[in-house]
């Protein structure tokens, strides 16, 4: 990674001054992550609030007496084919009007026509959507003067909504009428802050005086799971007194189906990713920054990294594995806009008129955007909602390791990326790394990290069905070696003894995953062996390689042999159809070829059935050999006198004539 290191160098040289943010201009060249439009618009004139919910996935723009609830869940196509993303707006947004009064934040059930409106610091109001009914509570009836941190909607038969206080973490079943709210118990906590995510089902409690010490809790579909506790340490210095932890420096971001607790340490300049584990919370991956503040969204299980001074994203993959993760690729500034070639159309955002006005002196990390998970902004200036989706030519254009680069394309799933697909790519880097001649050691390095992600998923995918081998980016080993070695060896873009240290060095790198190693590939092993007049080779791999053994490889060296390229394919390919049990195949194919005693002995000793005995004693009168017809007829006459019986008097007058002398090749039975 040392032309990322440079990048990184280059881009976080000289940091403007704490607390401030230079402005960013949007990029319009190439890029890694951009905003994916078109985008949600929505009047930002005279907001009072503006909350989204990730749980339901609904913006709530409250203005005057109205509340304006638009649906933010994206629909992406179904099928192998993908497809690109649709607009996150589904139609007109639902008007939800309000009674007066302040309202500091609107939070939609994502199970129940209820919207929940946060009045004060100590009350909400439930509002029916069908009725337009509505009651207010808030934290343990009678206790107004207990402050209210913040709620959430949970998707779980033990709770449906939670209210977040000072003193605990309070759960309550909704009414069926939808009329009150039912109180079930209280998880005591002296809390200073909170953070919940919706896709993980999770929330972490900041307690202590400090919030340093942090409970969990995870709401699974029949009872609420408590976390083993932890404590995070942000960086102090030497001297200095410890600093507190605040909500803005903690995500729960959920990657690969793991959750991860997320602190984001700018003083620090670090990431540092805890999993949960069911006993324990562990220190995973750690991730050097240049200080200043980031802000982090997750697209496809990357984690997309927002230093905000500098206007950049770096993206990070904590599926590579380690302990100390670096960025997967150079930082770059984020893209306005997949280039125009992607697109559909050619459109960058959308043809309405008051989005492209705003190009190309958009501005993009502006104090008033906001981030949500897992990759949703909010720019409450210019009244737009984004989504940010990841470019993976970009990213492949910016990463200098093979290995890594191989890895991460693998663990990408196509229905994210369905203009710029993982698996070409991926199909692609392989190509270009053996057009390159790179050192066997890298290609080995790229292979294995190849093979052992197929397996991987070979294995999922027997597990979970066939839906995830659609996702999958993985190449199969038939793809790698019809579109890749196959295509380099038909275009001689490689030469044949560096292709044939290449196909080897795959072959072993398949079989040490245990994965089956396709027909295709043997055959394209003999072919450069063949053109570099390697046939010793050749027979040792067919003879002593037990996974060398197929009926397509037997039918690719007979016709060879058959052509006059390689003079020991019918033994070879005998040696192969032996090996398989394809016993009357491989008799056939000797009486064929006109050595009719080999096929005589073969069948006798498999106790092959299949081929009759005229077969036999027409290929003996065909080749016109005396000795030969009689060693047939008199094996026939008292090996098998019950299969010969109806052919003896036919055939017995053979025995007298001369139909020919043998040929060396037949002479010794």
């Amino acid at each position: 990674m040392e032309a990322c290191s440079s990048h990184l160098a280059t881009f976080f040289s000289r940091p403007p001054a704490e607390g401030t943010r230079p402005k960013t201009r949007g990029h319009q060249g190439l890029g890694h992550v951009y905003l994916a439009g078109p985008p949600l618009e929505f009047d930002s004139t005279g907001v009072r609030c503006l909350t989204y919910d990730d749980a339901s996935q609904t913006l709530a723009v409250v203005r005057n007496e109205e509340c304006l609830l638009y649906s933010l869940k994206i629909a992406r196509p179904q099928g192998p084919a993908g497809g690109p993303p649709l607009p996150m707006e589904i139609g007109e947004p639902q008007v939800l009007p309000l009674s007066d009064g302040e309202v500091l934040g609107v939070r939609a059930s994502p199970t129940l026509p209820v919207v929940a409106v946060h009045r004060s610091s100590a009350r909400v109001e439930f509002v029916d959507r069908n009725s337009g009914s509505s009651f207010i509570q808030g934290p343990r009836r009678g206790r107004s003067n207990m402050p209210l941190l913040g709620f959430f909607w949970v998707q779980s038969s033990a709770t449906s909504f939670c209210f977040v206080t000072p003193q605990g973490l309070e759960l309550y079943h909704v009414s069926p009428n939808h009329s009150s709210l039912t109180y079930i118990k209280t998880l005591v906590h002296q809390i200073r802050w909170y953070c919940y995510t919706h896709e993980s089902r999770m929330v972490i409690l900041g307690t202590g005086d400090r919030g340093t010490f942090l409970a969990a809790y995870q709401f699974a579909t029949e009872e609420v799971i408590k976390l083993p506790p932890f404590e995070l340490s942000p960086y102090a210095a030497p001297g200095a007194q410890k600093p507190s932890l605040e909500t803005n420096q903690v995500r729960l971001l959920t990657l690969y189906g793991r959750v991860y607790c997320c602190h984001m340490d700018p003083d620090g300049a670090r990431l540092t990713f805890y999993r949960f584990y069911r006993d324990a919370v562990v220190l995973q991956h750690e991730v050097e920054l240049i200080g200043g503040p980031v802000e982090l969204s997750t697209y496809d299980n990357l984690v997309l990294v927002h230093h905000l001074q500098t206007g950049v994203v770096l993206l990070v993959d904590v599926g590579q594995g380690g302990r100390r993760l670096a960025p997967v690729a150079s930082p770059l500034p984020l893209a306005l806009h997949m280039p125009p070639e992607h697109c559909q159309g050619g459109a960058r955002f959308s043809p309405d008129a008051a989005v492209n006005s705003l190009l190309p002196d958009y501005e993009v990390y502006c104090e008033d955007w906001q981030f949500h998970p897992p990759g949703i902004v909010i720019d409450v200036r210019n009244g737009l909602v984004w989504r940010l989706e990841v470019f993976l030519e970009g990213l492949v254009a910016t990463c200098s390791t093979w290995p890594q680069l191989a890895g991460l394309l693998q663990r990408r799933r196509a229905l994210y990326h369905p203009l710029s697909p993982p698996k070409p790519l991926l199909l692609g880097l392989i190509a270009a790394l053996l057009q390159e001649r790179e050192p066997m050691a890298v290609v080995s390095t790229v292979y294995d990290a190849l093979s052992s992600a197929t397996a991987m998923q070979l294995k999922i995918v027997a597990q979970q069905g066939a839906r995830v081998q659609m996702e999958g980016g993985a190449a199969t080993p038939t793809e790698v070696t019809r579109e890749v070695l196959r295509w380099l060896h038909e275009e001689e873009a490689v030469d044949a003894a560096y292709l044939t240290a290449a196909v080897m060095e795959y072959i072993a790198s398949v079989e040490a995953a245990g994965l089956a190693v396709p027909p295709e590939l043997f055959c394209l092993a003999v072919d450069c062996m063949l053109e570099q007049g390697q046939v010793s080779q050749i027979a040792t791999m067919v003879e002593w390689q037990p996974s060398c053994g197929s009926v397509e490889l037997a039918d690719h060296l007979e016709w060879l042999a058959a052509a006059g390229k390689l003079s020991s394919g019918w033994d070879l390919a005998g040696v192969i159809l032996s090996r398989k049990g394809a016993h009357q195949r491989l008799c056939k194919t000797l009486l064929a070829r006109g050595r009719v005693l080999a096929a005589l002995r073969h069948c006798h000793r498999h106790r092959v059935v299949g081929v009759p005995p005229k077969a036999f004693l027409d290929a003996a009168v065909s080749l016109g050999d005396s000795a030969v017809f009689t060693t047939v007829y008199r094996f026939c006459q008292e090996h098998i006198p019950d299969s010969f019986a109806p052919y003896e008097e036919l055939y017995s007058r053979y025995l007298d004539a001369d139909i020919g002398k043998a040929p060396a090749a037949q002479a010794c039975p």
